[in-house]
């Protein structure tokens, strides 16, 4: 057995724990390569040339890049396929003035197989919202057509647009993206924009403070066609919080029933102080046809001082896609006291629709508020006079605050909506 003196060992814990952070990374993985080896980055100019040139490289020969602690400046980048990125804590990279309305700061499109991880909190990409005054595409961070992405612990802030963008390309939708432990904040139209996804993973992500063109959510789910997927989509343990508009948003009425169905799951999903409703949903045509199927199941989740409704659920038809919520908690919804019938569940349409409403189930909900803005707990609406079926509001698990502890079935005032 060989030991080791006193005298050598406590030398050797010194140098490892002074070891720098990029040092240790590089440890961890043999293959990184740091940034500086492609040239002077980080010296507060232009930047884009030595990171595109590095992403470039490294992808061919199978390495990690890795960024280190600095403040970086950059025009748009482009991700090549198999790359891999590591961006050191107290990274910061930071948009360029100039970019064009269509222009985006981080671009994985048509790719396959990348990885970007930072450290959650200190490896912040932003853009220059105060100078985009005009446009909503100036996004953060966009994947489209995409397949196998991994996004890891950044930050993706400040852009004209949406803070991440998940699309088609020449593929119709991105498939087998991960984006965890991640932050969107202070972003112009969404903190994130679902549009054709399948096999899609969003954990412990928080999206905040939207604001400057509609619609300002923290996430909005909205296919643009017919041809569009969201397929077995997952979002669980993240938070909507002081976005303008809603805290999330399932607007799947650009599919229809010729669409693949829809699978979303959310699960331990907060909203909180939102401008609109904490969960908005609808799947309403405009014509005669019927509705994508599916089903979308909100479990286990909060709104929380929301301005609108704690749900609403807006031109939902029967025909096609199930919507559940289970176990959701509305803690003082209607902050404005100005919905229309001051309820903290809503589930309406106004006229023109052609279809039945319904297919909607509310399981297990508590409702409490403090503030006295509530007239009742849940209220169904149908100013189309078409019909309704198939909604629940059903097992509710505690019901405080509200003036009337009834609940309004097209304006009549009744104990349970049950309609079978």
């Amino acid at each position: 057995m060989i030991s080791f003196g006193k005298t050598l060992i406590l030398p050797l814990l010194i140098f490892f724990s002074q070891l720098p952070a990029t040092s240790a990374r590089a440890m961890e993985n043999s293959s990184a390569v740091s940034l500086t080896s492609f040239g002077n980055a980080g010296q507060g100019g232009d930047d884009t040339q030595i990171i595109q040139m590095a992403l470039n490289a490294t992808s061919v020969r199978g390495q990690t890049l890795e960024i280190p602690a600095g403040n970086y400046r950059v025009r748009p980048i482009y991700f090549p396929a198999n790359s891999t990125v590591v961006a050191d804590p107290n990274v910061t990279v930071q948009a360029m003035p100039g970019y064009g309305e269509n222009d985006r700061m981080l671009n994985i499109v048509n790719v396959q197989n990348v990885s970007l991880t930072g450290t959650p909190g200190q490896s912040v990409f932003r853009m220059q919202k105060a100078e985009y005054t005009s446009g909503e595409y100036r996004h953060c961070l966009a994947i489209n057509g995409a397949t196998n992405v991994r996004i890891d612990g950044i930050q993706c802030n400040d852009s004209g647009g949406d803070g991440v963008y998940i699309g088609d390309g020449l593929q119709q939708y991105s498939a087998d993206v991960q984006i965890k432990n991640s932050g969107f904040d202070n972003n112009r139209r969404q903190g994130m924009s679902v549009i054709s996804a399948r096999n899609l993973s969003i954990s412990n992500c928080s999206f905040t403070n939207t604001s400057g063109t509609p619609p300002s959510g923290g996430i909005d789910i909205e296919p643009n066609l017919a041809s569009d997927s969201l397929e077995n989509v997952t979002i669980d343990s993240s938070r909507a919080t002081g976005n303008a508009g809603n805290g999330i948003t399932f607007g799947i009425e650009r599919l229809n029933a010729g669409s693949a169905p829809v699978s979303i799951q959310v699960s331990n999903f907060s909203t909180q102080a939102n401008g609109g409703s904490g969960f908005l949903a609808s799947n309403g045509q405009d014509r005669m046809g019927l509705s994508v199927p599916g089903n979308v199941t909100v479990s286990n989740s909060t709104s929380t001082n929301d301005t609108q409704y704690g749900a609403l659920v807006s031109y939902w038809d029967t025909g096609g896609t199930s919507l559940v919520f289970q176990n959701l908690t509305v803690v003082n919804p209607n902050r404005w006291h100005n919905n229309v019938d001051n309820a903290a569940i809503a589930v309406k349409r106004g006229g023109g629709d052609v279809n039945l409403m319904g297919n909607v189930h509310f399981i297990g909900t508590s409702i409490s508020d403090s503030n006295g803005n509530l007239d009742t707990y849940f209220t169904v609406r149908d100013w189309s006079r078409v019909g309704i079926t198939q909604v629940q509001f059903i097992d509710s698990r505690a019901l405080s605050g509200a003036r009337h502890n009834t609940s309004l079935l097209s304006g009549v005032p009744t104990a349970v909506i049950n309609v079978p």
